[in-house]
């Protein structure tokens, strides 16, 4: 069950950055307890993200940390950090009508650059819809109900989309890139790219995480490298574009570019994977 909110200027309006307070009590650890007095509401949430930490492989190293939230009404407990494939949780009560609602920071540092990206859920026993709040690079996925009577309770999964584009090389020259590579909506850790040059039968790999809310693209000039030996390919190019939309959907184009009287090469884009979870666009390039 996936209810979701897209955050623009409503995530200014009903969360606002809060310190530590009596209202709002951080924890290092916290379980929903069915026993707690306080309890009207609670959230379980994993932390399933997934981020490049090399060309072509995917872990699960960043922690989840608590960047802003709100509470009416009641109590307000915080699990503040949830490691990377581990289970927090968040909790509103004490009265009737206690709404929160939390955002969670996925940060990573890449050497310039900061790479962030928010996921938030309501907690609601009152006016607030219960559900996910999507805003940039993360997914959040929203379970069933797993309280009933004056208690609420929903498992939530937070995840991300990993986008890699594989260039295999099946010509006998480097390809060199010389235009890009160009990212839009799109995180780019410059780390795991290993196709700024990809060798003869070699293969390059450049990743990213792509937008949840807008449509991510990848889009890159490759060149072939003289050769003294083969000269039928010299100044030849390969146009790259890929796109993976926010819907799941995708579209690729590869454009070789060559004189009219140059030997022929043939480029292609096939996608694998899943469209709203980890895909993969396989470039090839060969003779024709």
């Amino acid at each position: 069950m996936r209810h979701l909110i897209r955050v623009g200027a409503l995530l200014a309006i009903l969360i606002v950055a809060a310190p530590a307070s009596a209202a709002i009590d951080y924890r290092t650890t916290y379980e929903c307890d069915p026993t707690d007095s306080l309890y009207t509401a609670c959230a379980e949430i994993n932390n399933e993200i997934q981020t490049w930490i090399a060309p072509g492989r995917l872990g699960k190293t960043q922690p989840l940390v608590v960047a802003a939230a709100q509470q009416t009404n009641g109590t307000f407990v915080v699990q503040r950090s949830i490691a990377a494939g581990d289970r927090g949780a968040a909790l509103t009560g004490f009265r009737a009508g206690a709404d929160g609602a939390v955002i969670y920071s996925y940060r990573q540092m890449a050497g310039a650059q900061n790479f962030q990206a928010l996921i938030g859920f309501r907690l609601s026993s009152g006016a607030w819809p219960e559900g996910c709040i999507i805003s940039s690079y993360l997914d959040c996925e929203m379970g069933p109900q797993l309280e009933w009577g004056r208690d609420s309770k929903h498992e939530y999964t937070i995840t991300s989309r990993p986008f890699e584009v594989r260039i295999l090389n099946g010509m006998q020259q480097d390809l060199k890139r010389v235009d890009g590579p160009y990212w839009s909506n799109a995180l780019w850790n410059p780390a795991i790219d290993s196709a700024a040059r990809i060798a003869p039968s070699g293969t390059g790999t450049v990743g990213s995480l792509r937008s949840v809310v807008k449509d991510s693209a990848y889009a890159a000039v490759y060149k072939f490298q003289r050769s003294e030996t083969d000269t039928r390919f010299n100044g030849d190019s390969v146009l790259i574009s890929v796109r993976a939309n926010s819907d799941g959907t995708h579209t690729g184009k590869c454009t070789p570019i060559f004189p009219p009287s140059g030997a022929r090469f043939t480029c292609s884009v096939a996608f694998s994977g899943s469209g709203t979870g980890h895909l993969t666009a396989t470039v090839r390039v060969q003779t024709a």
